[in-house]
């Protein structure tokens, strides 16, 4: 939905309440196309997330990216751009119920949440109608029409998740792979039903292979986490040198992080021994991961180092301290 303003509670607010609401407005939405910004729509989520677990309820994400976006503002200019962004900004909003949320949540890419919806079936409906819906030319300010596509990722609460920031994560990954097999395409959640047949591409396997622990939530994360490493391997051979592949590298660490965080938790919960120590491990850990990607300029021969080197990373971390704390949880009854 667009808004154009928050109204918060005054008590205490002294001076110009306009002021205060005009500070509000921008501390909460995007500037340029007055849809709520990526911090107000993770709130938003986190209130749906509460819902979920009190009363069982449920809620779709669609992250939806712009395809060919760049080229938009390369041949057009940065201006063409800002008209695309509020023309699909005003679209989305007008495509979904009130009750729903439209998102930027940065560059070009938006996300919608879905109230209410259960199952794959419905979410995928309303992902097809948008996608489908945004085919239409977009008219610029010097009489030129443009056409502009999306490709999207989707997912489920509670079938993929209970974290905002997880589910954020998952359904960027979704869209990733929507948008390495093509344009227009939508991608889904693991959890959900079997992907569209127009889905049917795989990420490649990671070199390091699976190697499953019999602990189901880590073995999980370690498949999102090979599988997340893939689609940037591949972007980079592809020659994607794009700020974009920088910021799924950023994704790529804070799902790090989620699961070192998942694997403190559980040995906070089962009382294991050397919490302390692997807190500290996994630290390191993410440093080294950024180290690995420096600044995404490869040649080939860099790229195949890159290559081996990222997932002996996640090899070593699996084969190492996982298969240690798995041992630790089995032993607890834990699968």
């Amino acid at each position: 939905m667009v808004e154009k303003k928050i109204v918060p509670s005054d008590s205490g607010n002294k001076g110009n309440p306009h002021l205060h609401n005009d500070t509000a407005h921008l501390a909460f939405h995007d500037s340029l196309t007055g849809l709520p910004n990526r911090d107000l729509f993770v709130e938003r989520m986190n209130r749906e997330l509460a819902r979920v677990r009190r009363y069982e309820s449920s809620f779709a994400l669609i992250v939806l990216d712009l395809d060919g976006f760049e080229a938009v503002n390369d041949i057009n200019g940065h201006d063409a751009g800002d008209r695309v962004l509020c023309d699909v900004a005003d679209h989305l909003a007008s495509t979904v119920r009130d009750v729903d949320t439209v998102a930027r949540t940065g560059g070009d890419e938006f996300a919608i949440l879905l109230d209410g919806i259960k199952s794959k079936k419905e979410a995928e409906f309303v992902a097809l109608k948008i996608i489908k819906s945004m085919s239409g030319p977009i008219k610029l300010g010097n009489g030129t029409h443009i056409k502009i596509g999306a490709s999207a990722g989707v997912v489920l609460s509670p079938q993929d998740g209970y974290l905002a920031e997880q589910l954020m994560l998952r359904a960027d990954q979704a869209m990733n792979v929507a948008k390495n097999n093509g344009k227009g395409l939508i991608g889904f959640g693991r959890n959900m039903q079997a992907p569209s047949k127009r889905m049917n591409q795989p990420f490649p396997a990671s070199p390091s292979g699976n190697q499953n622990l019999g602990i189901s939530i880590l073995d999980e994360q370690h498949k999102a986490m090979s599988n997340f490493i893939q689609g940037i391997i591949e972007s980079l051979k592809n020659g994607d040198h794009s700020t974009k592949l920088l910021k799924r590298v950023d994704l790529l660490v804070e799902l790090c992080r989620i699961h070192f965080k998942t694997e403190e938790d559980m040995m906070q919960l089962y009382d294991l021994e050397c919490l302390d120590e692997h807190r500290a491990e996994h630290q390191v850990q993410l440093k080294n991961l950024r180290l690995i990607f420096g600044n995404l300029n490869f040649n080939e021969k860099e790229l195949a180092k890159l290559t081996h080197e990222v997932n002996e990373w996640l090899s070593e971390h699996i084969r190492e301290r996982d298969a240690e704390l798995a041992a630790q949880l089995i032993s607890k009854g834990v699968s």
